[in-house]
């Protein structure tokens, strides 16, 4: 996948509806709940609102995308990740309301999901 086509593809994902952007390091966990916005400068990706809550991404560190729907093997809300070069994940981009388990489940927004992003299943490496 090129670099455009991957770009492409989280500018649909975070347009497909309510989403959590979630960002991990050793230390702490931030989440960005809402519908968000999509765009692209030279260098960086901003995903939310750029007078709100939001978060830059490098462009020239995203590798590649991976698809999940589970968490320890168990049903998750679907969720994009974004991965950098050394296979370590940037950013997730998490679906609300797509876990089938979940008391807010909502089939028909998980289907088109699904039907959009699960072309990026890969393998998850542990």
């Amino acid at each position: 996948m090129t670099q455009e086509e991957l770009l492409a593809t989280l500018s649909e994902a975070v347009t497909l509806g309510e989403t959590i952007l979630i960002v991990r390091s050793e230390g702490a966990i931030a989440e960005v709940v809402g519908v968000h916005r999509y765009s692209l400068s030279d260098s960086w990706i901003t995903i939310g609102q750029e007078k709100g809550s939001h978060i830059h991404v490098k462009s020239a560190d995203v590798a590649a995308i991976r698809f999940v729907n589970t968490y320890n093997g168990k049903p998750a809300n679907g969720g994009l990740e974004v991965l950098g070069h050394d296979d370590r994940v940037l950013l997730k981009i998490a679906f609300r309301s797509t876990n089938p388990n979940g008391k807010k489940y909502d089939a028909e927004y998980a289907q088109r999901v699904n039907d959009r992003l699960a072309r990026f299943a890969l393998p998850v490496t542990a």
